[in-house]
């Protein structure tokens, strides 16, 4: 049984006929015994400070019990909790502003503490800080819990010894388990086809967290070309960066982005609900005219070309003029080919480079979506590993700016959607070295057998291409499993999917 400041309920003799001196003096100096009247207060207030705390196993968290009242003397306090979960080891009165009272702690889980003043006090008080000690291994919470009542329950008093109406806030406490706990903040924005996040990773757990992967999720599919490694955190360690992918984002729609904190569970943490936070990022607004790439997103292995099309869906237009730009040493346009049959005057000029500046014109208004014609893009560097991606970028002010033209030459207001070109290896596409063949084959696996049987003796012409497996994700590293899914993508045509990220 733990030693209490004193033991027992009641006061000793000596103190309790100091009290009754104390009270009497009180009411004598009075001069109206019999209209006392006890002082009432709806701002009276005792609580707990903090209201809810926390230890790890096996250590202590120091609590204030706190009055906030006015024209009080003296009080009762019952306090209870669960045994199972926490214990209170000590009990330290501010004697200073409460020189009487007494603690009894010999009923297990409940507290009973007195405590008074030599005269009335008003405003914010310590009355005095109890010593919490978490018991139980597991986490678990307990209710700090104040049983009200004037008799052997809590409750305020004046210096007639009357009852003052009184706010008994309850609180908790958490016996905590000692793990790590990950959580995400973030910011979304998405333009010309390319989603940004800007995220910070906050370890607020009471141990160091390993490394992880904070992941992109749009209307809750995985985006795999978002994620996003994470280095070790320590406690109260923050970690900020952004990520970037390819993202559809229809005109007058708008899609959900979740961004999940170590989405792969590779760190186990005291609480795994809260990895995740989601918003919602609106797309642009359409417009009756358009200009746009088909496809809006599209993609070639390095050293390899790419067929887009620029496509104009507009009303009562008849020509128009294009200038668009782009990144010249992860692309290159090698040609364009204009569709006469519907726009037989037209120009193309390349002089400039990563710019392409466009003329077309039909010999009368037409409405409708048509091909105004085809680029031929080339991926320009033909190291595999050196991927990259470059917008598209119709330029929409300036001189020498993006328009349609009705048969008067004027303005037609119309909406320039971007698009991209990303210059990546084909999955699963590895051999021969050191230039890929854009083809995936039995040389592919054969290739991807000896790299991993021989470690260090082969190379990859796309390390990225080797790691296939396991689907619907695959995982960063290149071993027999995706030997096993190769080889059976190449063997049975039709049957397996190839899971590059």
């Amino acid at each position: 049984m733990r030693e209490a400041e004193m033991k027992g309920k009641i006061f000793s003799v000596a103190v309790a006929v100091l009290m009754v001196g104390l009270m009497v003096g009180g009411l004598a100096s009075t001069g109206h015994l019999g209209n006392a009247q006890s002082v009432l207060s709806d701002s009276a207030q005792v609580y707990l400070y903090p209201q809810d705390s926390s230890a790890p196993f096996c250590e202590t968290r120091a609590v204030e019990i706190r009055v906030n009242a006015a024209n009080f003397q003296a009080g009762q306090i019952k306090l209870i909790y669960n045994l199972a979960c926490a214990n209170v080891t000590d009990w330290l009165r501010n004697s200073t502003d409460f020189p009487l009272g007494t603690w009894d702690s010999d009923i297990s889980g409940e507290e009973w503490i007195t405590f008074s003043a030599i005269g009335p006090l008003s405003g914010d008080h310590l009355i005095g800080t109890l010593t919490i000690h978490c018991t139980c291994e597991e986490e678990c919470i307990t209710a700090l819990d104040f049983v009200e009542g004037a008799g052997t329950g809590s409750a305020l008093f004046d210096s007639l010894g009357s009852v003052i109406p009184a706010i008994w806030t309850d609180g908790t406490f958490q016996c905590t388990e000692v793990r790590p706990d990950l959580v995400i903040q973030k910011t979304a924005k998405w333009a010309a086809g390319m989603l940004t996040v800007n995220y910070t990773v906050t370890n607020i757990g009471t141990a160091a967290a390993g490394p992880s992967v904070t992941c992109v999720y749009i209307d809750d599919t995985h985006m795999a070309g978002c994620d996003s490694p994470v280095p070790g955190l320590a406690v109260g360690g923050v970690y900020s960066a952004t990520a970037s992918c390819l993202v559809d984002c229809p005109c007058d729609t708008a899609i959900e982005v979740k961004v999940c904190a170590d989405n792969y569970d590779a760190v186990a943490e005291r609480d795994e609900s809260n990895n995740c936070e989601v918003n919602i990022v609106d797309c642009p607004l359409c417009s009756s005219n358009e200009v746009y790439f088909s496809p809006q997103h599209s993609r070639a292995a390095p050293c390899r070309t790419t067929d887009v099309e620029i496509r104009v869906n507009a009303t009562e237009f008849m020509g128009g003029q294009i200038n668009f730009t782009y990144n010249s040493v992860c692309a290159n346009v090698t040609n364009w080919e204009r569709n006469t049959a519907d726009f037989p005057l037209g120009t193309w000029e390349s002089g400039t480079p990563g710019e392409e500046w466009i003329t077309f014109t039909a010999l009368e208004e037409l409405t409708g979506d048509y091909l105004i014609g085809t680029l031929t893009v080339r991926c320009v560097d033909c190291v595999p590993e050196e991927e990259c991606t470059t917008v598209l970028d119709f330029i929409e002010d300036g001189m020498t700016e993006s328009a349609l033209f009705d048969s008067w030459g004027s303005g037609i207001p119309a909406t320039w959607t971007d698009g991209t070109v990303e210059c990546k290896g084909l999955c699963g596409d590895v051999a021969p070295c050191p230039d890929c063949d854009y083809t995936v084959n039995m040389g592919d696996v054969i290739l991807l057998l000896s790299y991993v049987g021989h470690p260090g003796e082969y190379e990859l012409c796309c390390e990225f291409c080797g790691d296939v497996a396991p689907c619907p994700d695959s995982d960063g590293t290149i071993n027999m499993g995706d030997v096993i899914l190769l080889l059976s993508y190449v063997g049975h045509p039709g049957q397996y999917e190839l899971c590059c990220g």
